[in-house]
């Protein structure tokens, strides 16, 4: 291929300056609708959970560049329809992600939005080389660390469960129940910080680029993704033996070892090694001819046509940038308009009862930030006691409108959402169900139960919680609730007492807010 392209080829000044000016508008747009998210990611960059960002995305303009002489080759065939529906279905999403403050939503949005773009500026054939280096950017948004911490529990047990088969190989009396391991010098325990995930994550990102680049099929790239995860597993477990191993011949040691080297990045480095074997053996499996993906070395004949102003093409592109301009400037117009209004707290709440069951109250003014993890606009805070040595702490935060800052469903609450069970508080008429879940770092032998309630609803999962948020702020809008959170120490009976009258109440509280 020539280093200059034909004359034929060639945009004239007045269309470049045309599609230059487009470019311009649409990149601005975008940096308008994703300062936040942007800004949200990269100061995520110097933690250990976003430590691997800056490789992603140098992955992924790497994929890109690696095509670059196709593109040269490429004309521009726009899919109005297509690429405009994804793009406004991408701008959909980021919407939900604005209204209902979701930061990882809003983050998600963009690989539909970026693929929207390509598909409506582009056509197909330019989906097809972006598909993979954008759809790439979803290991920046968080979404798989989210996914794969949604079976932390699975992680945690399969790790305890591959180091205690490999102890008894070696001769260890081992005995192991979900995430403790016990051995005749120590009792571990496989904790959530122990489970492998982060570590996991950056071999399955890296797992990516690496099939693509040196795997000839599909089938043999998903093989290499899905062996990230069973390698990731497998290291974790040799991991958790040999800290067992090293426990025994240096008591009272940092179970770690020396200067970390049995801490958990050895799971990335270790793994990253195995990985790299495994992917050389599997591309010598069947070694065939690698046929050359994507378009034919001949110039596409759209590139072959004038391009001036007056022609057909000229005509369709300019017709894709004015679509996708209008999505994007629409999105921001309709984010930046809308608002929510402010549901002022009901003093209904001053109305619950100071005895419940046997157990009476009085005020605190402080409880642990887990448990309450900033003020909300209008809070309840009471220890009830019932002079047997059985106790139940009460939490209610109502907010009026939720915004980042601010928000039922946040963070900072998602550790009570593991190990959750489901507890059916009997009313007579029907019954109430709420989470139930055990509060960790405790020796006291305490339960949480806790619950999300809006619009009269009590609400147990923190994505149908999410979901609640966006439709209330978009059909009534405005974004209102509380969450209940109740730590109880005793005996099972009477707190299931002090429950069945409770929470019905502070249900029908919170109803007539």
């Amino acid at each position: 291929m020539s280093e200059n392209p034909p004359a034929a080829m060639r945009l004239t000044p007045w269309t470049s300056a045309v599609y230059g000016l487009g470019l311009f508008l649409l990149t601005f747009l975008l940096a308008l609708l994703y300062q936040e998210a942007v800004v949200h990611s990269v100061t995520r960059w110097n933690t250990l959970g976003g430590s691997h960002a800056p490789l992603i995305l140098a992955v992924s303009l790497y994929l890109i560049w690696i095509q670059r002489e196709k593109l040269r080759e490429m004309g521009p065939k726009p899919a109005l329809l297509s690429g405009g529906l994804l793009l406004a279905a991408g701008c959909f999403v980021l919407f939900a992600g604005k209204i209902s403050s979701t930061m990882l939503v809003q983050q998600i949005s963009i690989v539909p939005v970026l693929l929207g773009l390509i598909l409506v500026l582009g056509g197909f054939s330019y989906m097809t080389i972006f598909l993979l280096p954008i759809g790439y950017l979803l290991f920046l948004t968080g979404l798989v660390d989210h996914l794969l911490g949604e079976f932390s529990l699975f992680f945690q047990q399969t790790t305890a469960w591959l180091a205690a088969v490999l102890l008894a190989l070696l001769g260890f009396s081992v005995f192991q129940e979900g995430t403790l391991i016990q051995l005749p010098h120590i009792l571990l325990h496989v904790v959530r910080e122990c489970n492998g995930v982060n570590q996991i994550m950056s071999l399955l990102a890296l797992a990516v680029p690496l099939g693509y680049m040196t795997q000839r099929t599909w089938t043999r790239q998903i093989v290499l993704v899905m062996s990230a995860l069973v390698i990731g597993l497998l290291i974790n477990g040799l991991r958790v033996a040999m800290i067992g191993v090293y426990a025994l011949y240096n008591h009272g040691a940092d179970l770690h070892g020396p200067a970390g080297t049995l801490s958990a990045m050895v799971v990335f480095f270790f793994g990253l090694v195995v990985l790299i074997m495994f992917n050389m053996l599997l591309a010598r499996i069947g070694r065939k001819h690698k046929s050359s993906p994507g378009v034919s070395s001949s110039p596409d004949p759209a590139m072959s046509a004038q391009k001036g102003p007056g022609s057909a093409s000229f005509r369709k592109r300019l017709g894709a940038f004015a679509t996708a301009f209008v999505l994007l400037a629409g999105t921001y117009g309709l984010v930046h308009s809308f608002s929510l209004s402010y549901t002022a707290p009901s003093h209904l709440l001053s109305q619950l009862p100071d005895a419940f069951a046997g157990f009476t109250s009085h005020e605190v003014n402080v409880l642990p930030d887990r448990i309450r993890p900033f003020p909300a606009d209008k809070e309840l805070m009471r220890r009830y006691e019932d002079g047997q040595g059985n106790t139940v702490t009460l939490y209610i935060g109502y907010l009026g409108l939720q915004d980042r800052k601010k928000k039922l469903i946040d963070y900072r609450r998602t550790w009570m959402h593991e190990r959750l069970s489901k507890v059916e508080i009997n009313t007579g008429n029907a019954a109430l169900e709420i989470n139930k879940t055990e509060l960790r770092g405790q020796s006291n032998g305490s339960d949480l139960y806790f619950w999300y309630q809006m619009g009269g609803r009590i609400i147990r999962s923190e994505y149908v919680g999410k979901l609640v948020t966006f439709v209330h702020a978009l059909v009534y809008g405005e974004n209102s609730g509380a969450v209940v959170v109740l730590k109880a120490r005793g005996k099972e009976e009477s707190i299931q007492g002090f429950l069945t009258e409770a929470v019905p109440r502070i249900h029908d509280l919170l109803s007539s807010s």
